[in-house]
């Protein structure tokens, strides 16, 4: 079996319109949901987002780090 992707983020504190600019630096904004936690609003980099999606089919599961804790 081969090896889980790993895909890092970090926690984003820019919403609405200045989602703008940050996406044109190469950031994906995304939210990380959970049962009994409140959600989290995060940053993925385009480059290793787009390595990581070429490489799984759309049902395989993705480890996420977030800010090197692993989720």
């Amino acid at each position: 079996m081969p090896a889980r992707q790993v895909i890092h983020a970090t926690k984003r504190d820019v919403f609405g319109k200045r989602l703008g600019s940050h996406r044109a630096k190469g950031f994906v904004p995304g939210n990380l949901y959970s049962k009994d936690t409140e959600s989290v609003a995060i940053w993925f980099d385009i480059k290793e987002l787009r390595s990581i999606l070429k490489e799984v089919s759309e049902s395989t599961l993705i480890d996420l780090s977030l800010e090197g804790e692993s989720k």
